[in-house]
């Protein structure tokens, strides 16, 4: 809920905080605030194996696209199969894309003898 004026503004102050012209919604503010710790003690739940193993698979997800994107980028039109910008599009799609990328969208450059 966002006000330009603060007289217009409702007399019930614990829907909305209204500050030098700066509205904030107090309720949206307090929902983003228990996700957050329900999100954090979700994480502190983990044993360190398991918190460890998240971290990995998500730095392997993003060398992975990375890697999947840089190869798209710099390998020509020809040795792609199907449109550049289809493969693009499907990198975004975690953690599926890349891999598919890599395995299958890529053609092997002609050898010449």
């Amino acid at each position: 809920m966002t006000f330009t004026d603060p007289a217009a503004a409702p007399a019930d102050d614990s829907a909305v905080d209204v500050t030098d012209g700066i509205h904030v919604d107090v309720e949206a503010d307090d929902a983003a605030r228990d996700r957050w710790v329900q999100a954090r003690e979700r994480w502190q739940a983990l044993t360190p194996a398991q918190r460890g193993g998240v971290v990995a698979l998500a730095v392997a997800e993003v060398v992975l696209t990375t890697w999947a994107a840089a190869d798209l980028l710099r390998r020509p039109r020809g040795e792609v199969r199907g449109p550049k910008l289809a493969w693009l599009s499907l990198l975004s799609v975690q953690p599926f894309g890349p891999p598919a990328y890599l395995l299958l969208g890529r053609r092997r450059p002609a050898v010449t003898a």
